[in-house]
């Protein structure tokens, strides 16, 4: 029982959203999406990987973060006559796990930032008490997206959520990991692989949502 009648996601590849003539091309889905999620994963912004210099980083690649907020912000600047009114901005922080490992090593200057008190270490919706009516916690949201914004600055990337302000300014943000928490040395987490948090963003934009 939940106000979802049908679900159509476009995903498209990073590659395609760093040049604008090539995001040009997915104007009309920009443009009526009830929900964009930019996925950004943080471990491939310059700034922090200049900062986690000589620590363990996955190799770089891949678009980058700020052309691609900038070329998304051109494009729905663009389209702002036929723009989805009640559309959303979910920017999600990927690979969580990968930011609980740096955490948990010392002598680098996230070390200590991921504590088990933080809304971002827990799944309210794996609870056993959650419900099928209740879509999304939004209070728990909230906290995510101010501890989110905070490990981003811890992270020094200061300048990212500059850009996200001014292109998009109503945007919430989110953290996920497809694996789940990190693991330990050679020990996997208690839960296994299991994804942590990805419906988050759908959920809060659902319940959220003008009827």
């Amino acid at each position: 029982p939940v106000p979802i009648k049908r679900l159509e996601i476009t995903d498209v590849a990073g590659e395609d959203m760093d040049k604008l003539e090539t995001m040009d091309l997915y104007s009309k889905q920009v443009a009526e999406a009830d929900l964009i999620i930019f996925l950004v994963d943080p471990l491939q912004i310059k700034q922090v990987r200049v900062a986690l210099a000589g620590k363990p980083l996955p190799q770089e690649g891949g678009a980058d973060p700020f052309n691609v907020l900038r070329n998304l912000g051109e494009l729905i600047q663009r389209n702002q006559e036929r723009l989805n009114p009640n559309q959303k901005y979910a920017v999600v922080i990927s690979k969580f796990d990968g930011i609980e490992d740096l955490s948990a090593t010392p002598d680098n200057h996230m070390s200590g930032t991921i504590t088990p008190g933080l809304a971002v270490t827990r799944d309210p919706m794996t609870n056993t008490e959650a419900t099928f009516d209740k879509l999304a916690d939004i209070q728990d949201n909230a906290r995510v997206h101010n501890e989110a914004l905070a490990i981003l600055e811890r992270l020094r990337a200061g300048d990212f959520v500059t850009l996200v302000k001014n292109k998009l300014p109503s945007a919430q943000y989110f953290v996920v990991s497809a694996l789940g928490h990190s693991s330990y040395n050679d020990r996997m987490d208690s839960a296994g692989i299991s994804s942590f948090r990805i419906s988050d963003p759908i959920r809060w934009a659902a319940s959220t949502a003008v009827t």
